[in-house]
């Protein structure tokens, strides 16, 4: 018995705590690289980035480090009553019923129409690993922009929430790649801060023509191509260094000097 106290008892911790410390990295690893994939997929991403499970892994890490340090105090410095160690369970409880509300309200029959399908499949041009080669066709990487740009100008194809990388490309007759490599090379951004950089010029031009009177900030985003409050936030302001609201006080100050 005392063998198993003195001994065993601490490899096993220490397994256990190294053992979940490379489970949460390549939790937190594979989380960040699939959200980054999302972002150059799906114009409208934030419902799709897993928000729910990227909250249950902080949650749950924060719950483990909390065990472990409790488990350290009670085995090294002094012996925690039943009382103290009572905390940890009830942190749990709480987070389990946060999650659990979470989840309830969690919009899944709008996931379950989204086109995974194509966002999975690979297409033909597909680059293999080890192969470093380019997708465009024979113009010349502005030209190719210029036919990007003129086509989003006069079609407006970012009004549709339901805009993908793939529908895109089809409109305009390229591949996926080809199109990705444009919008990635050519204008710098991922597809999905490239859409919404049209969208929310478009929010600017309807408050400029003071639709804003009229329709809420919610409505004017959702009438430029945006599907979600969260994701229109956090796109104006990353855009404009500015919320919406203080973007549309600003206007209405400048209306009346």
């Amino acid at each position: 018995l005392n063998f198993q106290w003195d001994i065993l008892d601490p490899i096993v911790l220490l397994i256990t705590i190294v053992q979940m410390g490379i489970y949460m990295f390549h939790s937190f690893s594979m989380l960040s690289k699939f959200r980054e994939k999302i972002r150059q997929y799906f114009s409208n991403s934030f419902k799709l980035e897993l928000q729910w499970l990227y909250a249950f892994i902080i949650i749950y890490s924060l719950l483990f480090i909390y065990l472990i340090l409790q488990t350290v105090i009670n085995d090294l410095i002094i012996d925690l009553s039943w009382r103290q160690e009572w905390f940890y369970y009830l942190l749990a409880g709480i987070a389990l019923i946060y999650l659990g509300i979470k989840g309830y309200f969690l919009d899944m029959e709008e996931i379950k129409n989204i086109d995974f399908k194509s966002f999975l499949e690979k297409d033909s041009t597909y680059k293999t690993k080890g192969e470093n080669k380019s997708y465009l066709k024979d113009e010349s990487l502005e030209e190719l922009k210029g036919k990007v740009e003129d086509y989003m100008l006069e079609n407006k194809p970012y009004l549709d929430p339901k805009l993908t990388l793939v529908k895109l490309a089809k409109q305009l007759n390229f591949s996926r790649e080809e199109l990705s490599e444009i919008v990635n090379m050519g204008f710098g951004q991922k597809f999905n801060a490239f859409i919404n950089k049209y969208r929310i010029q478009e929010f600017k031009d309807m408050t400029a023509q003071g639709k804003h009177v009229k329709l809420t900030l919610l409505g004017l985003a959702f009438e430029c191509g945006f599907n979600s409050k969260a994701t229109f936030n956090r796109s104006f302001k990353k855009e404009e260094n500015m919320s919406p609201s203080s973007y549309i006080q600003s206007i209405d100050k400048q209306q009346f000097t």
